[in-house]
């Protein structure tokens, strides 16, 4: 094949392969969206504008980390040494496990898992080689533990094998961004605190919109929980809908559990009340009869 042709059909295969991650990845940021708020998966509209936007920053990060790399080899000294190499095995869950702590702050439980993760990794890659091994410098050590490591086949070396370094790296740093993109996607809309809210005829909330339709769910301003059900609105013709940006957030789901104990407490008389019994038609029947003797005594 020429080499014109050789380099075409390089570029085209680059193109595909961008667009189906660039799908993935704003499939990936929706799905996280809408799992926050308990939106059925059916729901999800993939828009190409959207893949396009996607592409063009999946392009911009790719191209921020060649950089980054680029300047790390260039300051990085000539002979590596075995620590710096266990800190690039954990850079990817590091830096993983670093996100999810920014993104979601104070919300232990969603974070909670990447920095045990990380914790576990570290352990095995700077403290078991010290446990290990009973002699010799750390580095000696470390050099030692990765000797024995190297006799050990997993499906991750399988798959390295078989694929080579570079795809492999490239296929790792695509399922990073990939999942990334499912938690920036939960919690955008953990904190998000502008929504479009409109009346038609009671008050909604709009979680998402397209060209087509629009997402909306009921509300409680005041306690900011989602209501049970959404309702999607089609926007067919010239459909005039009026709405209004309103901070009205962050809003949360609403919990089946915290809904039955709220209307628990709803149902429980107020101090200094009696409860009041339902009738049945007997017992109303007889009400009206005494009432209605004691009427013509009087």
């Amino acid at each position: 094949m020429p080499t014109h042709k050789r380099v075409w059909a390089s570029a085209t295969l680059l193109v595909a392969i961008c667009t189906i991650f660039g799908y993935a990845v704003a499939y990936a940021h929706e799905s996280g969206y809408a799992t926050f708020f308990r939106m059925p998966e059916g729901l999800i509209h993939i828009r190409l504008e959207t893949v396009l936007i996607v592409m063009a920053g999946l392009f911009f990060f790719i191209l921020l980390l060649v950089l980054l790399a680029n300047g790390v080899c260039m300051a990085w000294p000539t002979k590596v040494t075995a620590l710096q190499r266990a800190l690039i095995r954990i850079s990817f869950v590091a830096i993983f496990a670093a996100v999810l702590l920014v993104l979601y702050r104070s919300h232990w439980q969603y974070w909670g898992w990447g920095v045990l993760a990380l914790a576990f990794l570290c352990f095995f890659e700077f403290g078991l080689p010290f446990l290990h091994y009973k002699k010799g410098t750390y580095e000696e050590r470390l050099q030692a533990q990765e000797e024995y490591d190297r006799n050990i086949v997993s499906l991750f070396d399988i798959l390295r094998s078989y694929l080579g370094r570079g795809p492999y790296l490239v296929l790792n740093v695509l399922i990073f961004i990939t999942a990334l993109s499912y938690f920036v996607g939960h919690a955008s809309a953990m904190h998000q605190e502008e929504f479009l809210v409109l009346r038609v005829p009671r008050e909604l909330v709009v979680l998402r919109a397209s060209p087509d339709r629009l997402i909306c769910a009921s509300f409680d301003r005041k306690a900011r929980v989602l209501g049970e059900s959404f309702i999607v609105i089609g926007l067919e013709g010239d459909t005039l809908i009026e709405m209004h940006r309103q901070k009205i957030g962050p809003l949360v789901p609403c919990d089946l559990s915290v809904q039955s104990e709220r209307d628990a407490d709803a149902r429980e008389p107020i101090a200094g009340e009696l409860p009041i019994q339902p009738m049945d038609g007997q017992e109303q029947g007889e009400s009206n009869s005494s009432s209605g003797a004691s009427s013509l005594k009087d």
